[in-house]
């Protein structure tokens, strides 16, 4: 897995869409105590799950927030799906799927890591069914920073459609701030990702100052 290569002791995590922990947890381990791991989910049942693996699984260094992430703060309707497709709770209603309403906190994430002395983010993940460029665009101080994050963040029209906007929009902005784009192999490793009229898929995005880190994840061909 990326995630497992990427990460090292110390790193500092933010998880946007952590639904029940599969990244926290793994992020957890590699992070270890001089890390830390910043676990958002909106959805009071997901939540519920998330702090309990949190807590089976020990793991004292995941702050969990329950709260979603956008380009403003406020109060939002998160449509929370009532079948097994959990995964698919969304800020917008999922076509097809029975679902219901409840309102919730919405953050920037700017104003979070402000508000809580965040000096570095080193590594972000971003699944959150077609809000990811809302997120970004909260997000415009971390992107702009000296150092900021490697993100791997979900690309997919198929989810941006119901927000009005292109998949590629999502990758626009984040090379507007120096990033590239990658794609993720089977044997977790990078290649580089050509331009596309629609994507499906998720994307690593490296800015210029975290490239030393990933290069020798990088397939030799790719770089």
């Amino acid at each position: 897995m990326f995630v497992n290569r990427l990460l090292l002791p110390g790193d500092i995590v933010f998880d946007v869409g952590a639904h029940h922990g599969l990244y926290v947890l793994e992020a957890s381990k590699k992070t270890g105590s001089k890390g830390a791991v910043f676990a958002f989910e909106p959805s009071p049942r997901e939540f519920l799950r998330l702090r309990w693996h949190v807590l089976i699984n020990r793991c004292s260094n995941v702050h969990t927030e329950p709260f979603a992430l956008s380009s403003k703060d406020g109060t939002v309707e998160l449509f929370v799906c009532l079948n097994e497709h959990t995964g698919m709770n969304s800020l917008r209603a999922p076509p097809g799927r029975p679902t219901s309403k409840v309102m919730v906190r919405a953050v920037a994430l700017d104003g979070y890591v402000e508000s809580n002395e965040i000096r570095l983010i080193d590594f972000m993940k971003i699944d959150v069914e077609g809000a990811e460029l809302d997120v970004l665009k909260g997000s415009t101080n971390i992107l702009g920073s000296e150092l900021p994050p490697i993100i791997m963040c979900e690309v997919q029209d198929v989810r941006t459609r119901e927000w009005g906007y292109h998949a590629s929009d999502i990758r626009d902005l984040l090379e507007i701030y120096g990033y590239r784009a990658f794609s993720v192999t089977e044997n977790g490793r990078l290649q580089v990702c050509p331009k596309k009229n629609v994507y499906e898929e998720n994307l690593v995005f490296v800015p210029e100052a975290r490239l030393p880190k990933v290069a020798t994840l990088i397939e030799a061909s790719h770089w």
